[in-house]
């Protein structure tokens, strides 16, 4: 939309950075409305962490905006600059800086919608102190113009940056404060594993996969330190595909970040987790342990079939037309989730579905098979396999594979059977 440059003030002989807007884009009213509405919306927020605006307006129909000069970089510099992920000190320093602004912002009512790293700059204050500064407010959203009094975004148009778009935004829906908590959901994913939670594919490729994929596991060194489990599902709340179902504020998001970074966070939220246990069977200890995972249930939106767990068991790696990233996508769009493990995660777990995905390997699905009806029995067995013959089939059924899918794998089909199958379980 324009082009920012450095600049000094004619009278307080301080530099400014000064961002103007092209001539041909100032020509559209809606354009010039934006750009109006970002300098009303910065100069609202007076937060330290938040881009100061000092002036704005239009001289010979030149529209400009100057704002306080920022010495420094951007956190997307800053990121890429590093080989490992920061130390814990350093995370919690910049996430929490941002999360005060966004605090300040939503306090206002203003909604960011564009939250990402490159908006993100750090810079050193008077003393020597890193200090973070949230900028470029051209998505902002604030329920109404304060010239027209008319709604300033509108729920029809998809606006943002991919890798940090919410499902909402992706989908055009209207936004909230839980958007900007899913773009800080994403920000805090890249602090810990030097990239976003989705970021391969073409765009919509990815926009697909914030709608629908599960949160995918840290990425991280192994030699990095553990993430503590209460940050890990903190992050995982943040970047839930349902708005209701993050935390409710951003004060929220704070309050639990600090206290997952206590030392002794984790012990503190599964005490004893091994040894206070009860002896039993493993699906005893499973039950144990899903009660202690998840105190909360949740009802399922209408017009969603219920959400499926399925542990993926994959044999000799990935299969041309077995179950690949695609396969995964359509999955998740079905609400089917995919946790790739084995049997005995499927049975620590108490999941009730399991997928092996074989390729042509059937004597290595059969004994897969029997051994994941021994450890799992309450679970039904479907085998994804390849060259498929009537003796193979009926191989697979003895060893107690409750369905058969054949390669090449499409999702609506495996979804079908797993669902089929619990069904039938059920009955």
């Amino acid at each position: 939309m324009g082009t920012v440059y450095k600049a000094t003030h004619r009278t307080l002989h301080v530099p400014v950075a000064l961002k103007i807007l092209h001539p041909h884009v100032a020509a559209r009213p809606e354009a010039l409305r934006r750009f109006r509405r970002e300098a009303h919306v910065a100069s609202r927020i007076q937060h330290n962490n938040v881009v100061k605006v000092l002036d704005f307006g239009e001289d010979d129909h030149l529209a400009f905006l100057a704002m306080e000069y920022i010495q420094g970089v951007s956190l997307a510099d800053w990121v890429d600059s590093l080989a490992a992920p920061p130390q814990w000190a350093e995370v919690q320093d910049l996430f929490l800086q941002i999360v005060a602004a966004l605090e300040a912002a939503h306090a206002l009512g203003v909604v960011h919608r564009d939250l990402k790293p490159d908006n993100v700059m750090l810079t050193r204050d008077s003393a020597g102190v890193r200090t973070v500064k949230v900028v470029d407010f051209g998505l902002a959203h604030i329920p109404f113009d304060p010239d027209s009094q008319s709604a300033l975004t509108r729920s029809d148009q998809v606006a943002g940056t991919p890798c940090y778009m919410s499902p909402e935004q992706c989908r055009s829906l209207a936004v909230g404060p839980p958007t900007d908590i899913y773009a800080l959901g994403c920000i805090l994913t890249t602090l810990l594993q030097l990239s976003p939670p989705f970021s391969q594919g073409a765009p919509a490729v990815i926009m697909s996969q914030h709608m629908y994929m599960p949160v995918p596991p840290l990425a991280r060194p192994p030699d990095a330190p553990q993430v503590p489990v209460p940050l890990e599902r903190l992050r995982t709340d943040m970047l839930a595909k349902l708005p209701e179902r993050r935390p409710r504020t951003v004060s929220e998001v704070r309050d639990r970040f600090v206290a997952a970074m206590l030392p002794g966070a984790s012990e503190s939220e599964f005490p004893g987790r091994k040894r206070d246990l009860p002896t039993g069977t493993r699906e005893q200890r499973a039950a144990a342990w899903q009660g202690a995972r998840m105190p909360h249930s949740h009802a399922e939106p209408p017009g969603f079939d219920a959400p499926v767990t399925v542990t993926l068991v994959r044999l000799g790696g990935e299969h041309l037309g077995g179950i690949g990233q695609d396969c995964l996508l359509g999955l998740a769009a079905q609400n089917v989730r995919i946790a790739t493990g084995d049997a005995g995660d499927a049975a620590l777990r108490g999941e009730r579905a399991v997928v092996i995905d074989a390729g042509d390997g059937v004597e290595d699905a059969c004994k897969t098979t029997a051994e994941t009806a021994a450890v799992a029995p309450q679970a039904v067995v479907i085998v994804c396999v390849d060259r498929l013959d009537t003796q193979g089939m009926n191989r697979l059924i003895e060893a107690g594979a409750t369905d058969v899918c054949r390669y090449p794998v499409r999702p609506e089909d495996l979804a079908r059977k797993v669902r089929r199958a619990l069904r039938s379980r059920k009955g």
